[in-house]
């Protein structure tokens, strides 16, 4: 298994550089594919979307993998008749849809021992959502802006006109100094520092 392992900790190296899927799951963690791996324990706290890979990594001629088309056949671990079979020792395989796909050892005894592994893929379109979110947030924040006061700020506000109480954060630095509170700041400009008065004193902080 010492060349599992390796081959394990290279792919989880170059993994956040790999292209084509979210993200790479190696099935077992640093034990791989292997009746010392506690899967379900791995499979625990793993979420697959479409668009992710998962690795199976073993030794060939050992163990193999095959998957299976029913619920049935994984739980009986009835590997007599495959969808598909993976014998290289490095398979990787591309959840390409949402479901329910079920992977056992090709061999019964293995499975039987819990060498077996159930993935439910869900659609990745959460993910598209949050991004989504996240933009329009952005775009909220670059719009008019306002403040009750100004005060000696190195803080970052939202890109656009500046009037009264505040409501952004995030594009347009303000330089250390006191600021009058009907100062207009364009969009990305660095701001100088200019008198206020000293009741007119509050500091911004970004969220």
């Amino acid at each position: 298994m010492a060349g599992v392992k390796l081959v394990v900790a290279l792919l989880l190296l170059v993994y956040v550089s790999w292209a084509g899927a979210l993200v790479h799951h190696v099935v077992g963690g640093d034990r791989g594919w292997d009746t010392s791996s506690d899967i379900e324990a791995w499979l625990s706290n793993k979420v697959f979307r479409v668009g992710d890979k998962i690795w199976f990594i073993y030794s060939g001629g050992q163990e193999g993998v095959v998957e299976l088309k029913s619920r049935e056949e994984f739980d009986s671990c009835d590997v007599s008749n495959p969808i598909r079979t993976y014998t290289e020792g490095l398979d990787a395989v591309l959840m390409g849809s949402e479901g329910i796909r079920f992977f056992t050892s090709s061999k019964p005894k293995s499975c039987k021992d819990g060498l077996r592994l159930l993935v439910e893929v869900q659609s990745n379109r959460e993910i598209k959502s949050d991004a989504k979110s996240e933009t329009a947030t952005i775009t909220l924040a670059a719009g008019p802006i306002s403040f009750s006061a100004g005060a000696p700020a190195a803080t970052t506000l939202a890109a656009g006109p500046i009037s009264s109480p505040a409501v952004g954060l995030a594009a347009t630095t303000l330089a250390d100094g006191p600021i009058s509170s009907s100062a207009v700041a364009p969009a990305a400009t660095t701001l100088a520092p200019e008198p206020i008065s000293p009741s007119a004193a509050t500091h911004f902080t970004c969220t």
